[in-house]
């Protein structure tokens, strides 16, 4: 055995200790995000908490926040859309308008924020989203244009008088709204690339490659819970007092409790302190075997020499097309599912009578963050990379399959679907066609109480009850008697969460592939272009693709918008969702092949994945070693170690450097 003092040369001075390199480190790898609170910094000794797990309950809220945010935004649209005069057919592209704007500064935001400053981008943009939420009261303080409603918008009722009072035609489109409207997307959109290329490949690299998967799923499920509850508040404003949306007391909470999570995650330093002594422990271990290591600048390459690299690298390229295709068909599929339902099964969005709706809102989201945290507890046991791809297989041939079995089904309810529409009655009573609330009398169905010449509405037994309607009869909510109708529905919405949720678990697979077959410094842009890919072509060329085709099959339209689909716009959907579907699983098959012939096995890539990147500089030959190879694999396994179990700074003196070198001298001679 080699005993510690034989590392050193016969002409050594009298005190025999050795130490890291002071250049292990960068001291501004400490630098915390929030640079302009240095104070709290010093007094609070926030060092102790830098640790990946605090660090991932900071950013699970964050994540939290912005689910929230967008699913309160999104489902209270067709009140804020009201007021501010904006027509339902612009309503359903302006909410999406967020992903436009990911798509133009993803790969901006992902490579300028990683080769900055991770931290500090998340923590500014998170507060800057909240800014924008706040400046969200200008148009509802300064009301140009403003459609005053004193309550939420009712059911459309026939009125041969148009007592309704003035036309949507007689209000201007508020535009200061419109380009605050904007505003916040676009800042919404900048913090969501934030989130995924700066947070999770934060995590990423400052938890070991085996505890990451876990880390990432849990982030990412808090960011699907946030829309389950941003759904759960959406409904408050319907029974509230006040009709402002954005001055509602929830969505000011809102905003103002990001603000405050934006400011806390700055706290963060820009590199965890564990993985810092993870570094200086393997320059100990470098000496000690003989090898001498300086530290050089952090390799920084362009903007398109990066961007270059990524487009030449086939795995991440396939995969990122595979993920691109699945998104378009069912991204698509969820925003014309209302025409879907309608059209297929006679029901209505906003009227459901069988509940199904509701439940599907309930059971969605929570399912879909479980499907994410198995999935993250499985990657994390993964040996290989191939075991990812080959899970990504079973489950979209799993979708292909539920999704494909009642894609098609048929039901023959007692009114024809194109028979709903009275034109004669629906003109007689002024009628808009802005919502499909379907209504039965006797045995016939209409499109709307006021197609049906219904003039008022009661309550019995917890279902509305409308009067007056055509020859004095009145009209029950809902279509008529459709037993078939309603069971082919609902198998068909459990099939649609069944479906997300098997989605779901590819989600942490992908980003684990990509960001495996990168370098590791490219980390944050892979994710920033799968997020431009994702974003801009399900929302843009496939969108319009889709919107056109539907005018297509259009049977009636009012004011250039169509308001009645042909069933045919269905069956249209089922196959353009599942050639999407098939085609992404031929990719995935692509990515699987890629992948055996050239394998991401973890142990290898652990050795490259470090956060200070060292140069050797001299390495011995083999006649020269001091060490056997046993004897070194024994030092790296146990020096690994050192930091791993991410305890707070406290327990890492490190930058005490006397007793450093005393304590590291103690354990390489213990291992020795």
């Amino acid at each position: 055995m080699v005993h510690p003092s034989e590392l050193f040369r016969t002409n050594s001075i009298e005190e025999r200790t050795f130490s890291a390199p002071r250049n292990a480190v960068d001291e501004n790898q400490l630098d915390c995000g929030l640079t302009n609170l240095p104070i709290l910094k010093r007094c609070c000794n926030l060092e102790r908490l830098a640790t990946p797990k605090v660090f991932l309950v900071f950013l699970s809220l964050v994540g939290l926040l912005q689910g929230i945010t967008i699913k309160y935004f999104r489902e209270t649209s067709k009140f804020w859309g009201e007021h501010y005069n904006i027509s339902q057919n612009n309503i359903e592209w302006l909410i999406y308008t967020n992903e436009f704007f990911v798509g133009l500064c993803a790969l901006l935001v992902a490579y300028y924020g990683n080769r900055i400053h991770r931290i500090s981008w998340i923590g500014g943009l998170t507060i800057f989203q909240a800014v924008s939420s706040g400046i969200l009261v200008i148009p509802e303080i300064y009301r140009k244009n403003y459609k005053e409603t004193k309550e939420m918008p009712g059911p459309a009722l026939c009125s041969k008088e148009n007592t309704r009072g003035i036309t949507d035609n007689e209000f201007e489109v508020n535009y200061i709204a419109l380009v605050v409207l904007c505003i916040f997307q676009m800042f919404f959109a900048m913090v969501s690339v934030s989130f995924i290329s700066h947070g999770i490949t934060y995590l990423d690299d400052n938890t070991s490659h085996r505890s990451s998967p876990r880390y990432i799923a849990i982030a990412l499920s808090c960011k699907e819970l946030g829309q389950q509850v941003g759904l759960y508040l959406s409904w408050i404003p319907t029974v509230s007092t006040i009709s402002q949306i954005f001055i509602h007391p929830v969505w000011l909470s809102i905003a103002s409790v990001t603000f405050i999570s934006g400011v806390l995650i700055s706290m963060f330093p820009k590199y965890m302190p564990s993985t810092l002594i993870r570094a200086m422990s393997a320059s100990i271990v470098d000496l000690a075997s003989g090898h001498q290591t300086v530290r050089q600048k952090p390799i920084i390459d362009g903007f398109f020499k990066t961007f270059f690299r990524l487009l030449k690298n086939p795995i991440l390229m396939v995969n990122i097309s595979r993920i691109m295709i699945m998104e378009s068909g069912l991204i698509n599929f969820n925003i014309f599912e209302k025409y879907f339902n309608q059209s297929r099964f006679q029901i209505s969005y906003d009227n459901d009578t069988s509940y199904t709706q509701i439940t599907t809102n309930v059971l969605k989201q929570p399912l879909v963050a479980l499907s994410m945290i198995a999935s993250g507890l499985l990657t994390a046991k993964a040996s290989t990379s191939k075991s990812l791809a080959k899970w990504n297989i079973a489950a979209i041939i799993l979708v292909v399959i539920f999704f494909g079995s009642t894609a098609f089904l048929k039901c023959d309810p007692t009114t024809k679907y194109e028979d709903l529409l009275d034109k004669n009655m629906c003109k007689r009573c002024n009628c808009t066609f802005n919502n499909f609330e379907p209504v039965c009398i006797k045995t016939k169905t209409y499109y709307s109480p006021c197609c049906a010449g219904c003039q008022s509405v009661t309550t019995k037994n917890s279902r509305k009850v409308y009067t007056n309607c055509f020859l004095g009869l009145e009209a029950a909510e809902g279509p008529c008697d459709q037993t078939n109708c309603d069971l082919f529905y609902a198998l068909s919405q459990a099939n649609r969460v069944i479906t997300t949720a098997l989605l779901a678990s590819t989600i942490v697979t992908n980003i684990i592939i990509n960001m495996r077959c990168i370098l590791p410094r490219d980390k944050a842009m892979a994710l920033g272009l799968e997020a431009t890919f994702s974003s801009l072509v399900p929302y843009l060329p496939v969108k319009a693709i889709y919107g056109a085709v539907a005018e297509h099959y259009c049977i009636y339209r009012e004011n250039n918008v169509c308001k009645l689909y042909s069933k045919s716009y269905a069956t249209f959907l089922s196959l353009c969702s599942m050639g999407f579907m098939i085609l992404s699983l031929l990719l995935a098959i692509v990515v699987l092949i890629l992948l055996k012939l050239k394998p991401l096995d973890y142990k290898e890539e652990d050795e490259d994945d470090v956060p200070v990147e060292l140069e050797e500089v001299h390495r011995p030959v083999e006649g020269e070693r001091l060490m056997s190879e046993e004897g070194q694999d024994e030092v790296d396994s146990d020096m690994e170690n050192v930091g791993d179990d991410h305890d707070s700074i406290d327990s890492a003196p490190y930058l005490d450097e006397t007793q450093e070198r005393l304590k590291q001298n103690r354990i390489l001679e213990s291992n020795l």
